[in-house]
C-alpha cells in the first residue's frame, strides 16, 4: 500500500488479504526513488473495516498455516540434441541436472533418461512423489561422472 516492507514482512499477509501485486520496471519504478533502482514488486491489500475478509486469530490461540501444493513449475534444460551456439562454447555446470514433477512409476518401480552437466565427481538422485493411493514414495541413489 505505498509503503517499504522487508520480505519477511510481507510473506506473512494472509494471502485473502491481498488485493492485487504489481510489479514495477524501469521509469515506473522512478516513482520510488533511489529504492526503485532494480523493480519494485507492489503489492496492495484489502482495507480493514467494512468488507475486509481477513480473519482475526482468536485470543489464546495459534494459528498455523503451512504452504501446500503449487502446479508444477518448467524446468529448463538444455537441448543437447540441437544445443544453441552459445550452449555449444558455454559450460553446463548445473547444480539441478533434471527435474521431472510428472515421473509415471510401473509397479514399484520408474525408469527415465537425462543428460548430466559438465561437471565430474559423484551424482546423487532423489526421488519423491505421491501415489494415487496417497502413499509418500521415497528413494535415492548415486552414480560417478567421470
Amino acid at each position: 500500500d505505498g509503503m517499504p516492507m522487508p520480505l519477511e514482512v510481507a510473506n506473512n499477509i494472509p494471502v485473502h488479504d491481498v488485493l492485487f501485486i504489481d510489479v514495477l520496471r524501469g521509469p515506473e519504478a522512478a516513482i520510488y526513488g533511489s529504492r526503485g533502482g532494480s523493480g519494485v514488486i507492489a503489492m496492495y491489500t484489502r482495507r480493514g473495516g467494512e468488507g475486509s475478509i481477513s480473519q482475526r486469530e482468536p485470543i489464546g490461540l495459534t494459528t498455523l498455516r503451512l504452504a501446500g501444493f503449487t502446479a508444477p513449475r518448467q524446468f529448463h534444460m538444455p537441448d543437447h540434441g540441437n544445443p544453441s551456439e552459445d550452449e555449444k562454447i558455454r559450460p553446463d555446470y548445473r547444480s539441478t541436472v533434471y527435474w521431472n514433477p510428472r515421473l509415471e512409476a510401473k509397479g514399484a518401480y520408474a525408469e527415465d533418461s537425462f543428460y548430466t552437466s559438465d561437471e565430474t565427481g559423484e551424482f546423487i538422485i532423489y526421488s519423491e512423489g505421491i501415489g494415487i493411493d496417497g502413499r509418500i514414495y521415497l528413494g535415492s541413489t548415486s552414480f560417478q561422472v567421470r
